[in-house]
């Protein structure tokens, strides 16, 4: 992400019975571009609900956000209809 503005979306999937994502523990990693569908609920979530806060949080109110940063979201399990749900 540079600034407010997403740049990529990388999906990090531990292997089979893995609990880590990082690599070389044979994760896999889906790269998608920052208009991609399957994620639009997340990102709006993301920068209008949650990113507001997160400045204000760390006591920089007022201040830009980073020019490059990453988040991790985490998959918090499924809904009813086999979506992942994030914290």
């Amino acid at each position: 992400t540079s600034g407010p503005t997403s740049l990529q979306l990388i999906h990090k999937k531990p292997a089979e019975g893995g609990i880590s994502a990082v690599l070389g523990t044979g994760s896999t990693y889906t790269f998608y571009s920052p208009d991609e569908p399957k994620f639009a609920d997340l990102k709006k979530k993301l920068f209008e609900e949650d990113l507001p806060k997160i400045m204000p949080a760390l006591g920089l109110a007022g201040e830009p956000f980073p020019i490059v940063w990453t988040t991790d979201l985490i998959i918090a399990g499924t809904d009813a209809a086999g979506n992942d749900v994030y914290t």
